[in-house]
């Protein structure tokens, strides 16, 4: 790839996936402290429920720790707050908000030169409306989330809008895709893959819809008799099959085969091609039926492909680079970056 060494094309991919990760964060905590603002001293209702069904996705969304699964899980889902608060702004949380927005800043040092120009000054927004936000005594979640957020589609905006389509931007958007896939694929598993009673699917559809993004359309199709009737089933369509929306599974995809034929290789091709034609073969209404266990079959087997794939394209652009202990953190699923 003429002007673009191996290490500087990692740089690039991993800073694509730290960014993402900080968005996808950012999303899941706000859309979680609106659920816990209203629903959290009504236990026993539906919101309750839809509440810890999104609390406990956050930790397996993001593996950060500690979260809502796992030891002492209920004192944490008890008093949830102190514990969105702690993924929005500490850094040394794996999966949080702050993690992802440090390993964004210190990958994009290593190749601002290849950046735009605007990029430094989005990053220092970000640092400093988390260093705000830490010297207040009280941390507001969803207005850090909201003003985060801003600054990460800015960052967005800055690659969509900024860089010449060749190879430095193919592997920023293809890192970028890549982290979204996976955690589109993450969040359905865990929250409306699952069977729950009629009331409380449709508040976690809900919330589902609101992290990608999606609510707006998913009722305009619903109010319209588009698609899928069962809320479950058009949410499932919209947030994997839609490949007009750019938050679902087949969008990013046809996204990361946009841009790696900036950096063709046959073999990656062909793989890419058989996962993509895998995700518009999905038929959702037979998954959808029953207790849903080939969904999560389905669902566990598209993360295994998504990650291999990942694997796959490192190591064909990036194998001559040596780890570099300085970005070293714990992969989500498992492995090492």
């Amino acid at each position: 790839l003429p002007g673009l060494t191996p290490r500087t094309a990692s740089n690039l991919f991993w800073l694509g996936r730290y960014a993402e990760r900080a968005e996808v964060a950012a999303r899941l905590l706000m859309v979680a402290d609106n659920l816990v603002e209203d629903h959290h001293n009504r236990t026993g209702t539906p919101g309750h429920a839809a509440m810890r069904a999104l609390l406990e996705a956050i930790s397996a969304v993001t593996s950060a720790s500690p979260g809502f699964t796992g030891p002492d899980a209920e004192a944490r889902l008890a008093e949830p707050l102190p514990v969105l608060e702690q993924l929005l702004v500490d850094e040394r949380i794996t999966g949080g908000v702050a993690h992802g927005v440090a390993r964004a800043t210190a990958t994009a040092l290593q190749v601002r030169e290849v950046l735009s120009l605007s990029t430094p000054s989005v990053l220092s927004r970000l640092q400093r409306v988390l260093a705000e936000t830490r010297a207040e005594e009280s941390i507001p979640v969803q207005l850090t989330s909201e003003r985060i957020l801003d600054s990460l589609l800015a960052l967005a905006g800055l690659a969509a809008e900024s860089l010449v389509r060749d190879a430095t931007w193919a592997f920023l958007d293809a890192g970028r895709r890549m982290e979204r896939a996976q955690s589109t694929v993450r969040i359905v598993r865990n929250t409306i893959a699952l069977t729950r009673s009629p009331v409380v699917e449709g508040q976690v559809v809900e919330a589902v819809l609101r992290v990608g993004d999606s609510l707006i359309t998913h009722r305009r199709r619903q109010a319209a008799g588009v698609g899928q009737a069962q809320p479950v089933g058009s949410a499932l369509e919209i947030l994997l099959l839609d490949s007009s929306n750019p938050r679902s599974l087949a969008f990013q995809l046809d996204r990361i085969a946009e841009a790696l034929t900036h950096a063709p290789d046959q073999r990656l091709a062909d793989r890419l091609h058989a996962l993509r034609r895998r995700v518009r073969d999905l038929d959702i209404a037979t998954l959808i039926a029953g207790e849903r266990l080939d969904l999560v079959d389905e669902l566990i087997a598209l993360e295994a492909e998504l990650r291999s794939f990942s694997d796959a394209l490192e190591d064909t652009h990036f194998s001559t680079q040596a780890p570099q202990s300085s970005f070293a953190v714990a992969e989500l699923d498992g492995g090492v970056r």
